[in-house]
Formats: C-alpha cells, structure tokens, sequence
C-alpha cells in the first residue's frame, strides 16, 4: 500500500480540531489540498458538531515577501532571506517540508479554506440537527472513530 500523503496537524484529540494536508501539489501547481476539521461546539456553540471542510490552499508566490508577511504574522511568523522566522529565534527554510506545513497552516489561519466542501457531523446522538444557520449533514453511529471516518470519507 502506498504512503500517503496527507499529514495531520492539530489538536491530539481530532474532535477538538485539526487539519490534514497534501503538500505534492505545492511544487507542480502552488496549491496544497486541504481537510480542516473544526469543533463547532467551541466555535459557535453547536454542542456535539464538527465541521469538515475539503478544499486548497493557493500559496501565493513566495517573492512576494510582504504578503506573506501578512500571512505569516497570523501566526507569529515572518519571512525574511527565504526562511520562516518566529519570535524565538528560530530559522527555517521556507521551502523545507517544515516551512511549507508552516506556510501552509498560516495560509489557512489567515484566509481558510478555499473552494471547500463543507460536511457537519455527529458522533452519537447528542447534537441537534439544527443549531442556528447550520444543519446536521450526517449523524455517525455512537462509539464511531471519527479520525477513522473522516480518514476513508475525505483522504
């Protein structure tokens, strides 16, 4: 079986949030795929719901050093010289596999997800299936893995 490609970042407990990205399109095509998972409850107060949103990322290029520092400052980073740098002193190229998730998770913290297929699920009964603007798109069996699910449903 091959490897995959998606990485995850986030919290331990995916419930609580997170993302998973492919960075094989970031060379060819300037865009990472993207999967972030959002707690609603914590968001909006949506007790029991999580967002899942599948899209891209366009990185824009990386000479253009003041947008990225608009970016890059979502997060306590700037570029400068083609390395990411954050207020502890610490160097990365911008371009390595750690410069790029960093990139990548600023880009998203700083605009979103673009062109995303948004899904609202539940574990279990607990949610409603409707709370304010949003609606319950799929309720999952209680006891169901949802790192697992979101893994075959959205990779």
């Amino acid at each position: 079986m091959p490897k995959s490609p998606w990485i995850y970042t986030g919290d331990v407990n995916i419930e609580h949030g997170g993302q998973y990205l492919d960075l094989s399109g970031l060379d060819d095509f300037g865009t990472v795929e993207v999967v972030q998972i959002t707690d609603l409850d914590s968001a909006c107060g949506y007790e029991g719901a999580t967002l899942i949103e599948k899209g891209t990322l366009n990185f824009p290029a990386l000479s253009d050093v003041a947008k990225w520092n608009d970016i890059l400052t979502t997060c306590g980073y700037r570029l400068e010289n083609g390395n990411v740098l954050d207020g502890a002193g610490g160097i990365i190229d911008a371009t390595s596999h750690e410069g790029n998730i960093l990139r990548a998770e600023s880009l998203l913290a700083y605009r979103g997800v673009e062109d995303a297929e948004q899904t609202t699920v539940a574990v279990g009964k607990g949610a409603p299936n409707y709370f304010r603007a949003w609606t319950l798109d799929r309720r999952l069996r209680g006891g169901t893995n949802l790192r697992n699910w979101i893994e075959r449903n959205f990779l």
